[in-house]
């Protein structure tokens, strides 16, 4: 794929291909500027590509089949600050299509799973550090146990234990 900037002066990715086996993980290294977080968005369809495909099993990025199946971990969290974690995790089950009868216990799962501890859920979440929005953000990103995860800069702010959650 080809991705380019200011009318295709700036080439952020420049043939690029890339194929991702079942059960693979893979990481992308390199410098700031050097178009890390342009494949995510170009990989989660929120950027068009110039030149080449897409494709995630089959189906575009912004195919609900291929958005039902992907977890997305942004680098920059946003969050309705006023809500509980809690809330923030129901909520967004109930986007996913969740069951409204597994809700509760999926959810506390996934706060579980990511070791957010269990007396900052009912908190609004505009009090949480900048290591527990990053727990409660990637347990966002589980919700639907999603076959691939898309995470930009995970574990920043994390402490070490954070680290290895993730």
């Amino acid at each position: 794929i080809v991705k380019t900037y200011k009318g295709g002066k700036v080439k952020a990715l420049n043939g690029l291909s890339l194929k991702i086996a079942p059960g693979e993980a893979v990481g992308l290294v390199g410098p700031n500027g050097a178009g890390k977080t342009t494949l995510l968005g170009c990989l989660l369809g929120f950027l068009a590509v110039d030149k080449g495909s897409v494709t995630i099993d089959g189906f575009a990025p912004d195919d609900m089949r291929s958005r039902a199946r992907v977890g997305y971990l942004p680098e920059r969290l946003t969050f309705d600050r006023w809500m509980t974690g809690r809330d923030y995790m129901q909520y967004h089950h109930e986007l996913s299509g969740g069951g409204e009868s597994v809700r509760k216990r999926e959810c506390e799962e996934l706060l579980t799973r990511v070791e957010l501890d269990p007396s900052s859920w009912a908190q609004p979440v505009k009090k949480y550090s900048r290591g527990m929005l990053q727990r409660l953000g990637f347990a966002q990103a589980l919700v639907g146990k999603p076959d691939y995860l898309l995470m930009d800069e995970p574990t920043s702010g994390m402490d070490p234990q954070g680290v290895i959650i993730v």
